[in-house]
């Protein structure tokens, strides 16, 4: 048998197993929530993934479900906060705003509430998200997102090029209380979807330590 042949004989198993590799845990979630609702990836081990729904607010989220679980979620006015105990902290609040109104408008209105100090410091920034070949991806293609930040050239002279953390906290919440945070935490950032022109979500700091899980890629409201 020539050997061009062989090796087309031999790649069709592994041309197999890839496909395997790739759609076998998007046709398990599809099996499991539906092909048109499932979480962006498999939920962790001894987890499950949840699919919360908060009418008076609007949104629906998908959150793990684990043994060890330490928030749960309550929703108040337009915003739905996260608890453990006493402490409630806000996580997602929704807003309305005129369908004609572009993102990068909304956006620039709350920086334009900032004191002149604030701005000087911050700017706003359009979040990358991966809309390739991801389980997520049908969800994705309609969102963006957007930030306030501080400006790279301030974070670099703060931890010498990005090397260190800074050595004082004068960078916690430098734009603001209710946009920025804890230097060390997670951004908080606001999200645009396509499909609610009318609408948009402000999704708070989710802190450092990984407590929150909640697929952030297909939130609906």
């Amino acid at each position: 048998m020539p050997i061009s042949k062989t090796l087309k004989i031999a790649s069709v198993p592994l041309l197999f197993l890839l496909m395997l590799y790739i759609f076998v845990p998007k046709i398990r979630l599809s099996v499991t929530y539906g092909y048109a609702n499932i979480p962006s990836t498999p939920a962790a081990e001894g987890c499950k993934w949840i699919r919360r729904s908060f009418p008076t607010v609007g949104i629906s989220f998908f959150d793990q479900s684990c043994s060890k679980k330490i928030w749960s979620y309550q929703s108040a006015g337009n915003t739905i906060n996260r608890v453990t105990g006493a402490r409630a902290v806000k996580t997602f609040t929704l807003f309305s705003k005129p369908k004609e109104e572009s993102p990068i408008d909304v956006v620039n209105s709350w920086f334009e509430k900032l004191s002149q100090e604030q701005k000087q410091r911050c700017e706003v920034f359009q979040v990358p998200m991966d809309k390739s070949d991801t389980h997520n991806s049908a969800q994705l293609r309609f969102k963006s997102r957007f930030k306030i930040d501080i400006k790279k050239s301030i974070v670099d002279q703060a931890t010498q090029n990005g090397e260190h953390m800074p050595l004082t906290d004068e960078l916690d919440f430098a734009c603001g209380a209710d946009i920025g945070s804890n230097f060390n935490a997670s951004r908080p950032y606001f999200e645009f979807d396509s499909r609610s022109p009318a609408k948009y979500l402000l999704v708070s700091s989710l802190g450092n330590d990984g407590s929150v899980v909640v697929d952030l890629d297909t939130i609906r409201f």
